[in-house]
């Protein structure tokens, strides 16, 4: 809708096209920039095996399964308690060992944020090539029973992933758990046609401490684990089958420090 106005002198904007913010909005950012740490949270591990052909059908060509038959790491944080930059969350992504040019890493197929994780959500997709979409996350222990359990629903309601670990048997230690570095694909899409603007291989690390108990040790407990896909063709985890359940943990972060990573390839 327009309205005949009095012709004006033009006049241009004052941004300073120069200097813009890292991300949107230009004039005020939704994030600061990285690196950005969480501190102490509550998580379970259950790793499992699968089948061949649907992870070569998720992996780029650059990437190859770590193990024979594949695995799957399913790692669940029930919120971390605080964090700078996108602040604290939750999260449950399904991981697959592989190997680029000879080392080994982690490739997340889709990273599941709890439920009004704005920053973490925003930055995951535009920078982290996370692959990240919003869930109902819970992590929940009842008292006097030691089974640990944790859920996601997308949508609510709708549960597409259940993991319990325990009863916990025995405890690790720091050097018993740690992450390889995380590569993924960072995919943004394009104001024009249907192809992305931005399709690139991208490596990042994290760096982790683990919490400790009064007495010294470190938060880390094994026991057996169990791991259900729903069925969901939103959300097709299930095309990684569980086919045998290999371990289980229960881990508590002191901190996870995200840094920024690099792009080692495009494919555009």
């Amino acid at each position: 809708m327009t309205t005949a106005t009095e012709p004006r002198l033009a006049r241009a904007g004052r941004l300073d096209t120069s200097a813009l913010a890292s991300n949107q909005p230009a004039s005020s950012p939704l994030y600061p920039n990285f690196p950005w740490k969480v501190f102490n949270s509550k998580s379970i591990v259950c790793v499992y095996e699968t089948d061949l052909e649907p992870v070569l059908d998720l992996l780029p060509p650059e990437l190859s399964p770590l193990t024979d038959p594949p695995q799957v790491v399913c790692f669940l944080n029930g919120g971390y308690e605080f964090g700078t930059g996108g602040g604290a969350y939750s999260e449950m992504a399904p991981l697959i060992p592989v190997l680029y040019e000879g080392e080994p890493h982690v490739y997340p197929w889709v990273v599941y944020l709890g439920e009004g994780t704005e920053e973490w959500f925003a930055a995951g997709r535009e920078v982290l090539a996370d692959s990240k979409k919003l869930a109902k996350i819970e992590l929940k222990q009842e008292l006097g029973r030691g089974l640990i359990m944790g859920t996601v629903e997308r949508p609510a309601g709708h549960r597409i992933v259940t993991q319990i670990v325990g009863p916990l048997e025995s405890q690790g230690t720091e050097a018993d758990f740690g992450f390889y570095p995380i590569i993924g694909l960072r995919v943004l899409p394009s104001g024009e046609g249907d192809r992305p603007q931005v399709a690139e291989l991208y490596r990042k690390r994290v760096e982790t401490t683990i919490r400790r108990a009064s007495d010294g040790s470190a938060m880390i407990f094994s026991g057996p684990a169990t791991v259900v896909l729903g069925a969901s063709e939103q959300d097709p985890v299930y095309r990684l089958p569980v086919r045998k359940v290999i371990s289980g943990h229960y881990v508590e972060f002191g901190t996870i420090n995200q840094l920024t990573g690099e792009v080692l390839k495009s494919y555009v």
